[in-house]
């Protein structure tokens, strides 16, 4: 029996550290996927932002060019009435 034992021991000791080998990589891998989970909502709120501030901006530069056509439409008024005269 004890050269059982002699042989069963090591294989068990090695079946040990690759499962105990196998947890860490578990471990690593779920600690990665969180990483990239963190990164993904990050980038997620950073486009939502993005968009945000885009069609602010776009908002604002239709005002912008809707006023500016009214100055323009007026100051021609005007240069038209100066001419006429």
């Amino acid at each position: 029996m004890p050269n059982d034992e002699n042989m069963i021991q090591p294989a068990s000791q090695a079946a040990e550290e690759r499962y105990s080998h196998e947890v860490v990589v578990h471990a690593e891998s779920i600690k990665a996927i969180e990483t990239l989970k963190s990164q993904l909502n990050n980038a997620q709120t950073q486009a939502r932002d993005s968009l945000a501030a885009s069609e602010t901006s776009q908002a604002k530069l239709a005002s912008s060019e809707t006023s500016w056509n009214q100055q323009k439409d007026a100051l021609d008024k005007e240069i038209f009435d100066l001419n006429a005269r």
